[in-house]
């Protein structure tokens, strides 16, 4: 964008992205729906079950980069004893623009789209597995196991939550790689204690 735009800014071209970033999600989901809308007649019984679960997959595949693309609007290094922007270093942190997008918009996508995404899916999945308790059946045979059976169907009964741990594992990495730049070295040593962490917690758990 910065080749297209060349009299833009840095600060202003990593704001218009932060901006597409955050227009993405509900983009993708409509453009998915409709999509099914207009193909419902090839599958008339099945369609919608199967556009929740097409939505969902979308989420699912681009929040991983939407985690990082989050956090570098909080990214920010000292120069001279001045708070500036990683990604443009003309750009004091958390003063006039910096702090209108910071507030406005990189807040609202954390708590929306990094923290809310996964914690609904979990909110589904438990339901979901609640109501199979509650009706006697196996969660394989209700109608929203085509839909969250991603977040599950990999894992035992007892241990649906486990994608819950994968999103935290997830959003480690992302933060480690944007704010950790600083940290030179001690950034590798930080992933691999993490990941650490990660590899006994699954063993411990199985």
């Amino acid at each position: 964008q910065k080749c297209l735009s060349p009299e833009l800014s840095e600060a202003a071209v990593f704001y218009r992205t932060r901006l597409v970033w955050a227009a993405l999600p509900p983009v993708l989901s409509l453009a998915c729906a409709a999509s099914w809308c207009a193909l419902q007649k090839v599958s008339p019984k099945t369609w919608k079950p199967k556009m929740r679960a097409s939505v969902v997959a979308l989420l699912y595949l681009v929040w991983p980069g939407m985690c990082s693309e989050v956090f570098a609007l909080f990214a920010c290094r000292d120069v001279c004893g001045e708070s500036r922007l990683r990604a443009d270093l003309d750009e004091v942190c958390f003063e006039g623009r910096h702090a209108a997008f910071a507030v406005g918009l990189g807040v609202p996508m954390l708590l929306v789209y990094i923290v809310g995404l996964p914690v609904a899916a979990l909110t589904m999945v438990y339901r979901l597995h609640k109501k199979a308790r509650a009706l006697d059946k196996h969660v394989n045979e209700l109608k929203g196991h085509l839909t969250f059976g991603m977040f599950y169907s990999a894992f035992r009964p007892e241990v649906w939550w486990w994608e819950g741990t994968v999103a935290v594992r997830k959003i480690g990495i992302a933060a480690i790689g944007v704010f950790g730049g600083a940290m030179l070295s001690m950034q590798v040593h930080l992933t691999s204690v993490l990941m650490f962490c990660n590899i006994v917690l699954t063993a411990r758990t199985q």
